[in-house]
């Protein structure tokens, strides 16, 4: 039985969310998938981060092979860039902090790293911008 198209948003914050347990999947009617997921705490995190990155760029879809409604490819593209500047540079920092066995380190790999993910987020977002644009 068909059911109506799903929000990009409301998929995205589920997953982002709730994504370890797989709740984006049973709503958007993958239940098999969910179940896997919730058993597997989704798949081992590996599985989550990867359904989180095809939501943040619209090629995600329902158990129908529809696409997500109302996707914002430049919100998409500047979340991704902003979760993997997050990522790198917060790993980096951790790395540093833990070989000068300081908390003032620890304190700045987080800063620089919530700090890096705000400019990666800006320029991602005018990427993705730029990509929708049709061409003249």
């Amino acid at each position: 039985m068909p059911f109506p198209a799903r929000e990009w948003r409301t998929v995205l914050v589920l997953c982002a969310v709730t994504g370890w347990l797989g709740a984006h999947r049973f709503y958007t009617g993958h239940v098999l998938i969910g179940a896997v997921q919730l058993a597997t705490s989704g798949g081992f995190y590996l599985w989550w981060l990867t359904d989180l990155f095809l939501i943040l760029t619209g090629r995600f879809r329902d158990s129908q092979g529809n696409r997500l409604l109302g996707v914002d490819v430049a919100l998409g593209h500047g979340c991704m860039w902003a979760l993997l500047a997050f990522g790198v540079v917060l790993f980096v920092g951790m790395i540093a902090a833990s070989i000068a066995k300081r908390d003032a380190c620890t304190a700045a790999a987080v800063l620089g790293a919530v700090v890096a993910a705000g400019i990666a987020f800006a320029v991602g977002r005018q990427l993705g911008l730029r990509r929708e644009r049709p061409p003249s």
